[in-house]
């Protein structure tokens, strides 16, 4: 898992804090290079945990492919869809 920053933890403790209200779609917004794909990790970590799949939607192929590397990087091993991938049957995908 990466290490978070303040800031960071305080946007993971915002999710949170919204899935304990019972929504099920978040957004987190935060400036570039404040490390959204961090917090995106540990919401997945937060996510499988309790059981849950996650669908990862970003605009790029770019992100699309370092997004994946974020994940495997702390050992999740997502599916991607894009072009000729079609990969839905895993608990994580990015699309």
């Amino acid at each position: 898992m990466y290490n978070l920053w303040p800031f960071q933890s305080e946007a993971l403790s915002a999710v949170n804090a919204e899935f304990a209200k019972g929504m099920r779609r978040v957004i987190v917004s935060m400036p570039t290079g404040t490390g959204k794909t961090i917090v995106l990790c540990a919401c997945v970590v937060m996510a499988l945990r309790a059981g849950t799949r996650c669908l990862i939607i970003v605009p790029t192929a770019e992100l699309v492919g370092q997004t994946v590397e974020k994940l495997q990087n702390i050992g999740i091993f997502p599916g991607v869809v894009k072009q000729d991938r079609d990969e839905w049957d895993y608990p994580v995908v990015v699309a």
